[in-house]
This record gives C-alpha cells, sequence and structure tokens, in this order.
C-alpha cells in the first residue's frame, strides 16, 4: 500500500506549488517580450515628438526593446536548461 503520511501530502503540495511558478514564468515570457518592443516604440516616438527628429529615436528604441525582450526570453529559457 503507498503512504498516505503528512510527508507524502506536503511533498505532493510542494511539487504542485513549483509546477505553478514554473508555468506562470514560462507564459510570462511572451508577455515581457511584446512589453519591451512596446515601450522602446513608444518611448523612442515620444522622445521623436519632443526632438523633431522621427523615425530615428523611435528606430533606435525599437531595436533597444527588442534586443532587452530577446534578452530576457534568453534568461528565462537558460535558467531551466541549466
Amino acid at each position: 500500500m503507498p503512504e498516505t503520511g503528512p510527508g507524502k501530502k506536503e511533498e505532493e503540495d510542494i511539487r504542485r506549488r513549483q509546477s505553478f511558478q514554473t508555468v506562470w514564468q514560462v507564459s510570462s515570457v511572451g508577455f515581457t517580450l511584446v512589453a519591451c518592443v512596446f515601450a522602446g516604440y513608444f518611448f523612442g516616438s515620444w522622445l521623436d515628438r519632443h526632438f523633431h527628429s522621427w523615425p530615428w529615436l523611435t528606430l533606435v528604441f525599437l531595436f533597444i526593446g527588442i534586443a532587452a525582450g530577446f534578452l530576457n526570453v534568453y534568461r528565462t529559457i537558460r535558467k531551466y536548461i541549466d
């Protein structure tokens, strides 16, 4: 017969909590990528309107946002591979 003592129940709860944390972290990767891209775009657009330099600062900060988003994706994936 399998053990059903309090130790087994606590282990299952810990595993379940860890599973939810992992799912949450992995699912947040897509949101973070999109948020970085939009933040870069909107900040660059705001600077372009302020300095009348359209489209240069928008492009620069858009690429910075894309790079930051992919860096975050890389770091998250690396955390689970290692």
